[in-house]
């Protein structure tokens, strides 16, 4: 059924109707609740999206917010940066995209390869790391920006770097072999 869902839901997402549903369902923004009652004013020029959202997206609530910014910058980077790199796996493998991610890993004190490697979270943590595997890649993207950020460092302006880079993409429809991706991970978990 869940299947179903996804492949009538990529279906729906193939052409963006407007700038806000551009790389529905991972990287748009939030629906937009005129169109779904069947009065956006804003038609083709809405920056809110224009696809079906069956349930909300899952989101940080204020537990978890204070839980990533009380814990330790490597601790935080554990368990964001796994779920971040298998998100934009999915999506897009291209080298420029992948450099991005390596940048963002780097201000993190972790070399991309070893995203994989990193220990793995505690009791505590878990509902935490389900919450962040349940958020939409553009989401994740926006909470890990503010979450890893310290004192001089410019890992927020990178996190927007790959919001952009990967709804460019979405916008010109190059995402870079995603299924294949999808299926290397699908094979190495």
């Amino acid at each position: 059924r869940r299947l179903e869902h996804e492949a009538a839901e990529a279906e729906d997402a193939d052409e963006p109707r407007n700038p806000g549903s551009v790389g529905h369902p991972q990287m748009c923004l939030r629906p937009c609740l005129y169109f779904a009652a069947g009065n956006c004013m804003n038609a083709d020029a809405c920056e809110f999206c224009h696809h079906s959202h069956p349930t909300r997206p899952a989101h940080l609530d204020k537990r978890h917010r204070d839980s990533l910014r009380d814990m330790p910058r490597h601790q935080c980077a554990a368990l964001v940066l796994p779920v971040l790199k298998q998100k934009v796996l999915a999506l897009d493998g291209s080298e420029e995209t992948m450099a991005i991610l390596a940048k963002i890993a780097a201000h993190c004190g972790v070399a991309i390869d070893d995203i994989g490697r990193l220990p793995a979270p505690r009791r505590q943590q878990r509902m935490l790391l389900s919450t962040l595997k349940g958020m939409s890649l553009r989401l994740l993207l926006l909470s890990a920006g503010r979450a890893l950020a310290s004192p001089g460092s410019d890992i927020e302006a990178l996190t927007e770097s790959l919001c952009s880079h990967l709804r460019g993409l979405s916008a010109t429809g190059r995402w870079a072999g995603a299924a294949a991706v999808a299926a290397d991970l699908a094979t190495s978990a």
